[in-house]
C-alpha cells in the first residue's frame, strides 16, 4: 500500500502486463545490442579487432594499440553482459550466486563454439542452439524414436552438461570454426561463384 506497487505499462493506450512489457523491451534491448555490434565490427574498431585476433604482431607492426583494443574489448563486452545480467534479474526478480551454475558457464561456451568467433551469425545460431535444443531434444517426437535407457538417462540432473560437452567435442573437430565459420565459407564460395558467372 506504500509504495502503491507496480504501475502497468501502457503503449498506444493498451496495458501490458509483466511478461507482455518484458517480452518487448528484451526484444527492444537485443535488437538495439546486435545493431551496435554489428556497426563496431563493421567499423575501424573491428578491423582492429580482426588484426588483433589474427596476429598481435602484425596489428603492432600496422599501428594498432594491443592495450588499447584489449580493453576496450573487455569493456564493451562487460557492458552486454551487464545488460543481459540485468534483464535476467528482472525477469527472475531474484538473484543469487547459485543462479549462475557451473552448467551455465559450459552452455554458454557451448553456444560460442557451436555458432564460432568473429561474426553475428554465430551468435544467433549459439543463441538458438543454447535454447531450443534440449526442448527439442525432450519432446515426445525426440524421445519417442530413441530407446527407453537412453530417455531414462537424459532425465538425470547432469545429462545435459554431458549432451552439452559430447556436442562441444564433435564441433570442436569437425566444425572447428563453428556454424558461423561454416556459412562464412558459403557466403565466400557463393561470391565467388557468381563472380566467375559474371566475367
Amino acid at each position: 500500500e506504500l509504495t502503491a506497487g507496480i504501475f502497468p505499462v501502457e503503449i498506444v493506450g493498451q496495458e501490458l502486463v509483466f511478461n507482455d512489457w518484458l517480452y518487448y523491451l528484451c526484444w527492444s534491448i537485443a535488437l538495439v545490442s546486435f545493431a551496435v555490434a554489428w556497426l563496431i565490427l563493421r567499423g575501424r574498431t573491428g578491423r582492429a579487432f580482426r588484426a588483433v585476433r589474427d596476429s598481435e604482431t602484425a596489428a603492432v607492426s600496422s599501428g594498432v594499440s594491443l592495450a588499447r583494443y584489449k580493453t576496450l574489448a573487455f569493456g564493451i563486452s562487460a557492458a552486454y553482459a551487464g545488460v543481459a545480467g540485468s534483464l535476467f534479474a528482472i525477469a527472475t526478480t531474484f538473484v543469487n550466486p547459485d543462479t549462475f551454475p557451473i552448467a551455465l558457464s559450459i552452455f554458454l561456451l557451448v553456444g560460442v563454439v557451436v555458432g564460432g568467433l568473429g561474426g553475428l551469425s554465430g551468435l544467433v545460431v549459439g543463441a538458438v542452439f543454447i535454447q531450443f535444443l534440449p526442448l527439442w531434444a525432450q519432446g515426445e517426437g525426440v524421445a519417442s524414436r530413441l530407446p527407453d535407457a537412453i530417455v531414462d538417462r537424459t532425465k538425470e540432473p547432469g545429462a545435459p552438461a554431458i549432451i552439452y560437452g559430447i556436442v562441444l567435442i564433435l564441433l570442436m573437430f569437425f566444425l572447428p570454426n563453428g556454424v558461423g565459420g561454416l556459412f562464412r565459407r558459403a557466403g565466400q564460395a557463393l561470391t565467388r561463384w557468381r563472380y566467375s558467372r559474371s566475367s
